[in-house]
């Protein structure tokens, strides 16, 4: 047992201090000895205790991180098949303009796009950053040109 070199005043009622003066006994230890011991011990109770809580909220915490990741993973399920299909139509749509309207047109689309997109995302918060300027169509095609697409690129 470690030594003890500290002193603490401690005032009891007359009841208080016959029931400790008789559980020193029943202990066969001396009034300081049994007092100090039922300090510690309630002490390290406190301090159980208190690690218990902090287990049970970081087991909470477990819990509720789980239930999020779960919850946003049901949220996002097949996002990424729409995010696809969505490039799907774009590129579609693409094709279809560039056979059927001439550069400026196809210019002036991509930028009204560009401006509708930057617009949508401003309202929601979002930093997206599009160029407004794009290389034309024609300087891709002297630089870039594949038989599959005709020289444009999307």
């Amino acid at each position: 047992m470690p030594r003890r070199d500290n002193q603490i005043d401690v005032y009891l009622d007359t009841d208080l201090y016959q029931e400790v003066v008789a559980r020193a006994n029943e202990a066969n230890k001396s009034k300081s000895g049994y007092v100090a011991e039922v300090l510690e011990a309630h002490v390290q109770n406190d301090l159980m205790t208190e690690i218990g809580h902090e287990a049970a909220v970081e087991r909470r915490i477990e819990e509720l991180v789980a239930h999020a990741t779960d919850e946003v993973t049901d949220a996002t399920n097949g996002l990424e098949e729409a995010i696809l299909q969505t490039g799907v139509y774009s590129v579609a749509a693409w094709e279809l303009v560039k056979g059927n309207h001439g550069e400026v047109a196809r210019q002036n689309a991509m930028q009204a796009g560009r401006r509708r997109v930057r617009d949508q995302a401003n309202q929601l918060g979002s930093d997206l950053d599009l160029a407004d300027e794009r290389p034309s169509s024609r300087q891709n095609m002297d630089e870039q040109s594949t038989d599959d697409d005709d020289g444009w690129y999307f």
